[in-house]
């Protein structure tokens, strides 16, 4: 993890407040970018930095356990994102922060 760069914050910030931008499309920005996928998350570390990045809070124990399991027995981490993402938690929180939640595609 590292601080971010002025001009990175900028863009994220204002296309979130413009509405140029989606709470899943900044997300996925992140989570696609060749800098996040050459770190090579582990399953654990992969949830915990979406439940992070989406719900804005550190995992529930039942919660991390279903979505490890879930990616044990071969759902993808899209699958696993696009949980997320269509969460009522996440929903709310963006209704919340006025920003257009967004879709996986």
């Amino acid at each position: 993890s590292r601080a971010a760069e002025q001009e990175g914050l900028r863009f994220w910030a204002n296309g979130l407040l413009d509405g140029s931008l989606t709470g899943s499309q900044m997300a996925k920005g992140f989570l696609y970018s060749e800098e996040f996928i050459g770190r090579n998350t582990s399953d654990e570390e992969y949830i915990n930095i979406l439940y992070r990045a989406f719900l804005g809070r550190e995992a529930d124990e039942a919660g991390l356990n279903f979505w490890k399991d879930m990616l044990q027995q071969g759902m993808s981490r899209d699958e696993v994102l696009g949980g997320f993402i269509y969460s009522v938690e996440f929903s709310n929180i963006c209704a919340e922060y006025d920003i257009n939640a967004g879709t996986l595609g």
